[in-house]
């Protein structure tokens, strides 16, 4: 992989955004965090102007919810891997997410490992994305 793989972290929580983005040592693994929002009009707005390959979403956002977020970033056709990070242990939570195709959901707090090892299934499976799109071409 030439490129390092681009995350954005969405959370109304600033110390949850910190913490993902600020102490996984995201570059050993061929990974960046791009961008940090605190709802989803703001993931949106960036998004218009830049490529992600994965977000990762909080269900609970003011604003916009990660739910609505992650259907409106789905109707962009962009092919981003998502991982939901919540509060919640909400089985309708849940079940909404999966519907919608999301790589994994991780309950707050969250654990270094489990997230690191969704997000590099993640990328993986993107990276299968792209190869398969490749060979289309």
């Amino acid at each position: 992989m030439s490129d390092l793989y681009r995350v954005m972290v969405v959370d109304d929580e600033p110390i949850v955004r910190s913490a993902i983005a600020d102490q996984i040592p995201w570059e050993k693994h061929q990974i960046r965090i791009v961008k940090t929002a605190a709802h989803g009009v703001e993931a949106l707005d960036y998004l218009r102007e830049n490529q992600v390959e994965l977000m990762l979403v909080d269900v609970r956002l003011p604003v916009m919810d990660g739910l609505e977020l992650i259907r409106q970033v789905r109707q962009m056709n962009r092919g981003i891997e998502f991982v939901v990070i919540s509060g919640y242990s909400d089985f309708a939570y849940a079940q909404q997410a999966m519907r919608l195709g999301v790589r994994d959901y991780i309950l707050k707090p969250v654990d270094e490992a489990s997230l690191l090892a969704a997000v590099k299934a993640g990328r993986d499976a993107w990276e299968q994305k792209r190869f398969t799109r490749q060979l289309r071409a």
